[in-house]
């Protein structure tokens, strides 16, 4: 929508306060993981990097709205509930499923760890399609 009305100045400046709210993030969480003791404190980099991509999204977002240029259409709350409910359950389930970091390293074979893995991944992928397909959700859907 931007670049349609030759605005490439507005998605760059919201590019890089993304960018350097994405760096602060990442430098919080790591350092806050390895002072926490957490095992695993430079996954908190994925975590930073996530919230990079939302700050970016929600700034383009609101100015999108701001300005008329997009207005969501029917049934677009009533999708994003069933995409939180189905989320939820797949963020419950790797929680639950995926265990304390220390236990994917104990076993001491790389085979187990990679087939533990691929293994909650299909779960989580199966009960997120789950989720979706449960709350009213169809395949159809997507040709719209």
């Amino acid at each position: 929508a931007f670049y349609s009305r030759h605005d490439s100045r507005t998605p760059m400046r919201f590019g890089m306060v993304a960018l350097a709210s994405g760096m602060a993030f990442n430098t919080v969480i790591v350092l806050l993981g390895k002072n926490l003791g957490w095992a695993a404190a430079h996954a908190g980099l994925a975590v930073g990097t996530s919230i990079n991509g939302w700050v970016n999204a929600g700034l383009l977002y609101r100015r999108l709205r701001a300005e008329g240029a997009y207005v969501p259409g029917p049934g677009w709350n009533q999708f994003g509930a069933r995409l939180a409910l189905a989320c939820a359950a797949m963020v419950a389930f790797l929680w639950v499923a995926a265990g304390p970091a220390e236990g994917w390293v104990a076993s001491g074979h790389h085979l187990v760890a990679v087939a533990r893995a691929a293994g909650v991944i299909v779960g989580a992928a199966a009960l997120y399609f789950a989720g979706l397909y449960l709350t009213g959700w169809r395949a159809s859907e997507l040709r719209h």
